[in-house]
């Protein structure tokens, strides 16, 4: 008899062991998966400013050109 209840003891701890491991595995996988998330979020967020920073300094270098080519042609020259 007193070897059923430590069989049975033994199982129950490996069940819960096992139930405890399976939690912990779910619990990494969620982290995992939330910094995967978080990096890809970052990632998009640096390419979206990269791709702002861009087009703010071609415009601005569009504006700089176009103010140089406004200053060349201001009028004729009078000889």
């Amino acid at each position: 008899m007193a070897f059923t209840l430590v069989h049975y003891g033994v199982e129950h701890q490996q069940t819960l062991q096992q139930d405890i491991n399976h939690k912990e595995s779910k619990t990494l996988q969620d982290i995992n998966h939330k910094h995967s998330k978080t990096l890809k979020n970052k990632t998009l967020q640096q390419d979206i400013n990269h791709k702002h920073r861009l087009t703010t300094k071609a415009c601005e270098y569009n504006k700089i050109k176009h103010t140089q080519q406004t200053i060349k042609y201001v009028g004729p020259k009078s000889e």
